[in-house]
């Protein structure tokens, strides 16, 4: 998969999102069904079939950690698996827009868990099928905990700027923004205006730079 077509599948779930699961001309939504799990779902499926080797990729699983005894528990949106050790945490958002004022906060969180978290082993329960089985990880030395935002818009710029700043400042974490300057869910708009539109902002180094993260020792 390239990087513009994980894009159109965004540009689609949001189109999606607008109608009704089960159609009938006497229902309609006046609000959009939330995307982002099924935007997890794909960016998962995009790192795993673009990085030879991964070994699994978790979402939204849950990681307690048994350092000394210990029971912190964090719960990223991605827990991504390299060479038997977690590699790398990710935070998906669409849009910053539901934390305007606390994104800078949020930032800050993530690189001290980030830190505190580096070599330790936690556990969880993965689930398959319809069954769980308990497992151990252990995080790399060199863990990262990013946020991939679709989106920079839906926000006041120096607001985001501000995020911007303070995630440049810290060593265990980044601002990664795959479309500067666009929203993929525009309204009035045909699929093939918004496609374009959004396809002359994709920013396809975010890319590269989780595949480094993931990569580095």
């Amino acid at each position: 998969m390239k990087p513009e077509n994980f894009v159109e599948s965004v540009v689609d779930a949001y189109r999606a999102a607008r109608i009704p699961i089960v159609p009938h001309p006497k229902i309609s939504r006046g609000e959009s069904r939330s995307i982002a799990s099924e935007i997890e779902d794909r960016l998962a499926h995009y790192l795993i079939t673009s990085i030879p080797g991964l070994d699994h990729i978790f979402i939204n699983q849950t990681l307690t950690s048994i350092h000394k005894g210990t029971d912190a528990r964090i719960k990223p949106d991605l827990v991504v698996c390299l060479d038997g050790k977690i590699r790398l945490l990710i935070d998906l958002k669409m849009d910053l827009g539901y934390n305007r004022n606390g994104f800078p906060d949020s930032i800050k969180k993530a690189d001290a868990i980030a830190a505190e978290f580096q070599g330790q082993t936690v556990s969880m329960w993965q689930k398959v099928g319809h069954k769980r089985k308990r497992l151990e990880k252990t995080f790399s030395d060199n863990l990262k905990y990013v946020f991939f935002v679709i989106s920079d818009q839906n926000i006041n710029p120096k607001l985001f700027a501000a995020a911007g700043l303070a995630a440049s400042q810290l060593k265990n974490t980044a601002l990664l923004v795959l479309l500067p300057g666009i929203h993929p869910n525009e309204y009035g708009k045909s699929r093939a205006e918004a496609i374009k539109d959004v396809m002359e902002h994709i920013d396809p180094s975010v890319f590269s730079k989780l595949e480094s993260f993931i990569l580095s020792t």
